[in-house]
């Protein structure tokens, strides 16, 4: 029988969902319409950041999580629990969200990289073929999805093999994990460092491009210099906007999970869980503002120069925003 807490965070996400999935679908047809030659690669990796956004999303609104703390499980909820109550497709639908959460933030964090390579190291850029560098995005995020599905499956346990069974709630639509040993810590440790790994990639191409900004300064392109920094400010909005509201509640999310008999756990857990799942919206309203502020100021100019990889004489390349 659910409890009060299930039945209105259910509600929470049933109506929440009804807002933010057109929002989302909206904000991606802006960013294909608005999207010319010269702004394609970096409008495939906004664009990659919204749809691994709205395929968490998506799923999310048919399936809800709730965790059952403290034993370490979750009850599946949503439209789709009325029609199919089964662990093995419970724990599919658990690896397919944290995938998708997993690929969202490998493709906000792939931004930073490119914009440093762009900006400093132009001559390069046009050596390298974007095919190469989208077969190995592509096989790099295979191989970390891979990772994550193969600890989260050796961490999940049958139910009727649950090793504390005195905390089991009823049975109905739960699915659970194994609440102490290896594998738990192994597929939790495995999210936490991931993430960890990507803010650091993130704070380090920030730093280098700051960096590249200040020395470029007295005899790079004026204009050049004032655009990019633009753009980089506005990278780091809109990748604030998703770690205060998806990546601090997830890693608390996680904290509960590693330590699920902690007082309030499950309704710290159930907050942060609904943080996650609608930063979505704000992250999508924040792109289509500042996509229409940059179209109407400096897509008219075609054409800005960025530096070779010496710093010393100026690159002729498309506008990519």
């Amino acid at each position: 029988m659910p409890d009060d807490y299930e039945l209105l965070y259910n509600r929470v996400l049933d109506v929440t969902a009804c807002i933010h999935i057109p929002v989302k679908l909206f904000t991606m047809t802006v960013i294909i319409l608005s999207t010319t030659p010269d702004q394609f690669h970096y409008n495939m990796l906004m664009l990659s950041v919204m749809f691994w956004n709205f395929a968490a999303n998506t799923l999310s609104a048919f399936v809800h999580l709730y965790p059952s703390w403290p034993a370490e499980c979750y009850r599946l909820g949503g439209p789709l629990s009325n029609f199919i109550d089964n662990e093995k497709f419970a724990h599919f639908m658990f690896s397919a969200i944290f995938v998708c959460v997993l690929n969202t933030g490998l493709s906000l964090n792939s931004i930073f990289p490119y914009r440093y390579f762009i900006f400093v190291h132009p001559n390069l850029v046009k050596k390298v073929k974007p095919k190469n560098v989208y077969i190995t995005g592509a096989l790099s995020f295979a191989v970390l999805d891979f990772i994550l599905v193969w600890t989260i499956s050796m961490w999940s346990v049958p139910y009727d093999e649950y090793p504390e069974p005195s905390e089991l709630p009823e049975r109905t639509l739960l699915f659970c994990f194994q609440p102490a040993g290896f594998w738990k810590y192994a597929a939790l440790l495995n999210i936490f460092i991931t993430y960890f790994s990507l803010l650091i990639l993130v704070i380090l191409c920030s730093a280098l491009l700051l960096k590249a900004f200040n020395s470029h300064n007295s005899y790079a392109n004026k204009q050049t210099i004032e655009i990019q920094r633009k753009v980089f400010w506005t990278l780091v909005v809109l990748t604030s906007i998703v770690i205060i509201f998806a990546a601090v509640p997830f890693a608390i999310a996680m904290f509960t999970t590693m330590f699920p008999h902690l007082p309030y756990a499950q309704p710290v857990c159930l907050v942060c869980i609904i943080f996650v799942t609608n930063h979505g919206a704000v992250y999508a309203i924040a792109t289509i503002t500042f996509i229409g502020k940059w179209q109407s100021k400096y897509l008219k100019k075609r054409y800005f120069c960025c530096l070779d990889g010496r710093g010393s004489q100026p690159v002729r390349l498309p506008c990519l925003l």
